[in-house]
């Protein structure tokens, strides 16, 4: 058995390999900054009595997640779940409840009697292990969900083979007590048909539920589910803040889909996910572009899961924005991507180049609304010179936080680029003025220099006017004194310790020393001499400089 901790947001793997008793006796001292309990269930070393006497003794536990080895005996896996939601009957505090070990053929009334009786609960994921979960039992939870007070606010059925009937029974009932709708329902492997997908858009159409976000994880999409569920979304009065759809095997339900919703593009969800496993073709890739480039406000985020695309496909995407950058999705993340290029047709040839040229021309538009951009595609990479063609394009970018890439091979002369970009100390006005913006650059395997992280630690400040005094002082202020010494001095006493800075800050120190005389104003300072500026804010607010 394997166990983490989750103390104050903060997890701990470090029991993994604890001796059972040792994990049995944290479960039981009930610690209260224990908030969440993964148990991973291996090979069984634990009574199943044991497990739930312990269990049943940690009240102050907030989140159970419950895995095991799927060739393990469904008897034991039988004895197991029927203890574990025995022990936590009695726990009133438990807002999330996961269950990816369940036989779906016991236990069903002691899963329904936890739903109805804990009020807290807020997120449940029922993943079923073994055998199907029939319409009746089913109808055993939503029943349960009925009876409680408040509703919860995420809800995943996986695996469950609902079928139409068990779907048709959920939505009914969502639909007549609009109030305890969940604010998010996932449905994965469920083998839903087209009566199913009807009833799910019933829900979506309905703009008084609390439905906020949905997900469909079904490899199947019968003839006309997707007309359905692409009518309901762009329908509704307002859009929904999460919509995520795995299109099959083909780009053909992702294509009827973007049709459907090209009709009117601002009610497309706000966060769209679109999973594979299939390609993406080019003409999928356009139509996709132009659509969200007609929204008058972008998307929070467009993700696109497990698909291969041509970097033909990724351009022609970033080109249609062209005319439109602040609509670009705040968070593109085409995530674990298999990057082709069709070398059949020499007009439809692309390279990571001409993909990092699109990209770059839509970061060098001062109003493109991209902050976060993650491409995890094989055949993607970054190197110096891919590199240095994003700083550039950055230049006058005030909006993107994070760009990520799978793969990165920069040179310490790359590192130079970046490092220039966000701090440029050719002049204290350069330096003011560099990118405070960007916080992430590269992949977890290909970690920045030492230099780069310091300034991505100071742009992680979200006053970007202090992120821009700090870089000054840490390049034209400091010299070799220690920064420490100057923290709650009086501005008067500044002058002495700025004395060994070169000759040129004579006369910005005269025009300072004018304005505490009341001879000048700092207006006129500001006026007279722009780098005065700096120094007059070096000056004014050294004491909430964090160094």
């Amino acid at each position: 058995m394997k166990i983490s901790f989750e103390r104050g947001g903060d997890i701990d793997n470090s029991y993994h390999d604890l001796p059972t008793s040792q994990i049995l006796r944290l479960l039981e001292e009930n610690d209260p900054q224990i908030n969440h309990i993964e148990i991973i269930i291996t090979n069984w070393p634990v009574d199943h009595i044991d497990l739930g006497m312990a269990l049943s003794k940690n009240t102050n536990l907030r989140s159970l997640l419950l895995r095991h080895n799927q060739r393990l005996d469904k008897a034991k896996v039988r004895l197991y779940q029927r203890g574990i939601l025995e022990a936590i009957s009695n726990n009133r505090h438990l807002n999330n409840l996961e269950l990816l070990a369940f036989d779906g053929s016991v236990a069903f009334q002691e899963l329904a009697s936890f739903l109805e009786q804990n009020e807290n609960l807020k997120s449940f994921h029922f993943k079923c292990s073994f055998g199907p979960v029939t319409r009746d039992d089913f109808v055993t939870l939503v029943t349960a969900l009925s009876k409680r007070k408040s509703p919860l606010e995420k809800i995943v059925i996986h695996s469950c083979q609902l079928g139409d009937d068990g779907i048709k029974a959920m939505t009914t009932y969502f639909l007549n007590h609009v109030e305890m709708t969940p604010k998010t329902i996932c449905l994965h492997r469920n083998k839903i048909g087209e009566t199913g997908y009807s009833a799910i858009a019933e829900i979506i159409l309905n703009d008084d539920t609390r439905l906020e976000g949905i997900e469909l994880d079904e490899l199947e999409w019968p003839s006309n589910s997707i007309r359905s569920i692409g009518s309901a979304l762009k329908s509704r009065r307002h859009p929904l803040n999460w919509f995520s759809f795995n299109s099959g095997h083909s780009d053909r339900s992702a294509m009827d889909m973007i049709r459907q919703l090209s009709s009117n593009p601002d009610l497309v969800p706000e966060s769209l996910v679109i999973c594979g496993p299939s390609s993406f073709g080019n003409d999928a890739m356009r139509a996709l572009g132009n659509v969200l480039a007609r929204r008058n406000s972008p998307l929070e985020m467009l993700r696109l899961d497990y698909f291969s695309v041509s970097n033909r496909g990724l351009c022609i995407f970033m080109e249609a924005f062209r005319e439109n950058c602040n609509a670009v999705p705040r968070f593109l993340d085409f995530n674990q991507i298999y990057c082709i290029d069709d070398y059949s047709d020499e007009d439809d040839d692309a390279s990571t180049a001409e993909t990092i040229a699109a990209i770059s021309e839509l970061l060098r538009n001062q109003i493109c609304s991209l902050e976060r951009l993650c491409i995890d595609c094989n055949g993607f990479y970054l190197d110096n010179e891919l590199t240095s063609h994003i700083t550039e394009s950055l230049k006058s970018n005030d909006a993107t936080t994070t760009i990520l890439a799978d793969v990165v091979q920069l040179t310490s002369n790359g590192w130079d680029h970046l490092a220039n970009l966000l701090c440029d100390t050719t002049s204290i006005d350069s330096t003011y003025s560099s990118n405070h913006t960007l916080c992430e650059f590269g992949s977890t395997t290909s970690p920045p220099s030492n230099q780069v992280r310091l300034y991505f630690n100071m742009n992680n400040n979200a006053n970007k006017q202090m992120v821009g005094r700090m870089k000054v002082i840490h390049h034209h202020f400091a010299c070799n004194f220690n920064l420490d010494q100057f923290v709650g001095l009086q501005p008067a006493l500044l002058t002495e310790f700025f004395h060994p800075v070169d000759q040129a800050f004579a006369e910005r120190r005269q025009l300072i020393s004018r304005c505490d005389s009341g001879e000048a104003t700092e207006d006129g300072c500001w006026e007279n001499n722009s780098l005065t500026i700096h120094y007059l804010m070096l000056k004014n607010n050294l004491d909430m400089v964090e160094f």
